[in-house]
């Protein structure tokens, strides 16, 4: 693994020295800037960095590029023998409050079992449950089915909610799309899955 984390590292690398102009991997090099430039706002708060403005490489250091490649891939990649992972973020009925599919961490895998806390709302909704159970789905399931989200962000989350966004703001990825089974995902198609990862689009209702 540690192999695998090293050539990471200098491939971004490489690709920041280069201005990111591979041409055969334009998705993924569409995300990663999109992630550095987001990183530049967070960390400097200077609001000139957008979408759109070149980057200046001396300015980028090797420690944005390899945090984003451990964070997307490295941690991915180490967690597809189980495919779930502690720290991994997914969506989740509240079953105290079953009208409510909320924000989730998963904070446990044993085996065929998985715990779960709704983000920021301390632990007295966690539930631990089978991971094939229907009352757990991918990120982006919620606004797919057009369920009302009324409190489906993080407690006290400012603003409105995007999963792009939160996911840097916590270096965590989400729960694998090939990790729920046709019930989970009650339809969802994994392009809507992966445009919830990538899109800039405020979550309805938050």
């Amino acid at each position: 693994m540690s192999e695998l984390a090293n050539f990471l590292r200098l491939l971004c690398g490489l690709l920041i020295v280069y201005q990111l102009q591979a041409q055969n991997c334009s998705l993924q090099i569409e995300e990663f800037t999109d992630c550095l430039r987001d990183r530049l706002v967070n960390s400097t708060n200077k609001s000139d960095v957008k979408k759109g403005v070149s980057f200046d490489t001396d300015k980028l250091t090797f420690e944005d590029a390899s945090t984003y490649c451990m964070k997307r891939y490295v941690l991915a990649n180490e967690a597809a023998s189980d495919e779930w992972a502690i720290g991994m973020k997914l969506e989740a009925l509240d079953r105290l409050y079953p009208s409510l599919i909320v924000v989730a961490t998963v904070t446990n895998v044993n085996g065929n079992s998985v715990s779960i806390t709704f983000d920021n709302w301390g632990d007295k909704y966690d539930y631990t449950t089978e991971k094939s159970n229907r009352d757990l789905h991918p990120i982006g399931y919620a606004k797919y089915i057009h369920h009302p989200q009324n409190k489906y962000k993080p407690y006290k989350y400012p603003g409105g909610f995007n999963w792009k966004k939160y996911l840097n703001e916590t270096d965590s990825v989400p729960v694998p799309f090939e990790s729920f089974n046709r019930i989970q995902t009650n339809g969802m198609p994994k392009d809507f899955y992966l445009e919830t990862i990538t899109g800039d689009e405020i979550q309805p209702g938050t």
